[in-house]
């Protein structure tokens, strides 16, 4: 197997990351610096011309490396360090190592949903869960594109509420239930469906949405977000840049969506927000 590493330059308008997201099935994307670095993850046998040529189409300069054969399953048990958050622990559950002192730990394995907490915007959207539930109640929860149901389960622990958690994949939904059974958890009610626009959730308000998606569909969404959300409810988004930042607190204000709170990690940042009357 290869390996393509390159850099393109972050801009306002992602929507060449949007089709490199569509034209390669292996790819991943990560904010470094001002610039993108791209891995590409490429099998000999479909190493084809046209597929080179794609690759040089889309990357002027980039470096192509052998990746060497090793035990996976050891290699996993080795890089399961977990990640540590004010009141969780949250492992792939590989790693024999002596357990964390956390009020709750979760065990989210590494599949085909995106949320395991190693990634930036998931610890994010949990430090922004913790901080709010610090201070304030809530009893009628969303968590929006779901995924593994990770963020479900963080704030289930902490509230002890039913959850709503709506995702467009199908694929996720036996990995949601399956990560929720491993957990013994209950009271998570998942619902595959493209955003909040449905008979099940038209009469439904909230206090709480989480929602941990890309720039772009977080501005498409948010009018429907703010329909489903009580006054002086909040809403936590995560999966935005840092250059992102001002363009999306802008665009929130636009829906009486006033900014309250952010967090930062890495070239990551979270928001939180409050719906005014």
């Amino acid at each position: 197997m290869k390996k393509i590493s390159a850099k393109i330059k972050i801009e306002k308008k992602n929507d060449r990351i949007l089709s490199l997201l569509n034209t390669f099935d292996n790819i991943s994307i990560f904010p470094s610096d001002q610039n993108f670095q791209i891995e590409l993850f490429l099998e000999d046998s479909k190493i084809k011309s046209s597929l080179l040529d794609k690759v040089k189409k889309e990357f002027n300069d980039f470096e192509c490396s052998e990746i060497k054969k090793r035990n996976w399953v050891i290699q996993n048990r080795k890089d399961d360090k977990g990640i540590r958050s004010e009141l969780f622990f949250i492992s792939q559950g590989l790693s024999n190592k002596k357990k964390e002192n956390k009020k709750y730990k979760l065990v989210i394995p590494g599949n085909n949903a995106f949320g395991t907490g190693c990634h930036a915007s998931t610890y994010l959207s949990i430090k922004g869960i913790e901080y709010l539930t610090k201070k304030i109640k809530f009893f009628k929860i969303c968590d929006l594109g779901t995924g593994s149901g990770i963020l479900s389960f963080v704030l289930y622990k902490i509230t002890k509420q039913n959850i709503i958690s709506v995702d467009i994949d199908p694929i996720t939904k036996e990995c949601f239930l399956d990560n929720t059974k491993n957990n013994f958890l209950k009271r998570n009610f998942f619902l595959i469906n493209d955003g909040l626009k449905c008979n099940y959730l038209r009469n439904k308000k909230f206090d709480l949405i989480v929602s941990n998606m890309l720039c772009n569909v977080q501005k498409k969404i948010v009018k429907d977000s703010y329909k489903r959300l009580k006054v002086n409810g909040r809403i936590i988004i995560s999966g935005i840049i840092v250059e992102q930042e001002n363009e999306i607190v802008s665009y929130f204000n636009k829906f009486n969506l006033n900014l309250e709170k952010k967090f930062y990690s890495s070239n990551w940042v979270a928001l939180i927000f409050v719906k005014s009357g």
